[in-house]
């Protein structure tokens, strides 16, 4: 699977996105914004399960964990779930491309090993969740972002932060 990783900035009400259409080139959508959250939002350690909730979930067509000290894929820990098709992926160190994995199995590049733990779509609240074990390497010490990304099915996407981790080893 080839992952395109988009610049995402809010200007008066819109998305722009940089990146989607060609690089440099900007395009007005209309806003897409769920409420994320990381739970915990903030910590310190070398490994931890991080538990990630989206809402509005009813239109949500890929959900991602970004954890890196810039909202960049390169370098970073960066999990990515298809929620239509259930499928798990660990974003390569260039930030491009990715490794699949199964649920509950190990996806790993050079910052760290992770694995889905568990995924829950809830109808009745709209939400979805999935719980993501992380295992740090020591290239990665230092202060890290945990942000959040969802895309929905007409393909906006909405990158925010969440929480910060100190991955101390």
């Amino acid at each position: 699977m080839n992952i395109r990783i988009a610049l995402i900035l809010m200007s008066a009400g819109f998305v722009i996105v940089l990146g989607s259409t060609g690089c440099g080139t900007a395009r007005q959508e209309a806003r897409y914004s769920p409420h994320v959250t990381v739970t915990p939002s903030s910590g310190e350690g070398s490994a931890r399960e991080f538990l990630v909730t989206i809402s509005p979930a009813i239109d949500l067509k890929m959900a991602g964990l970004l954890i890196n000290s810039t909202p960049d894929g390169s370098k970073a820990c960066y999990t990515l779930i298809d929620v239509k098709q259930s499928k798990f992926f660990l974003v390569k160190d260039p930030g491009s491309g990715s490794v699949p994995f199964m649920l509950d199995s190990s996806g790993e590049n050079s910052q760290c090993s992770v694995r889905v733990l568990s995924v829950r779509r809830d109808i009745e609240r709209n939400l979805y969740q999935f719980r993501v074990a992380a295992q740090f390497k020591p290239v990665f010490a230092g202060g890290q972002s945990l942000f959040v990304l969802a895309t929905n099915t007409a393909g906006r996407n909405w990158l925010q932060q969440a929480g910060s981790w100190m991955v101390a080893l």
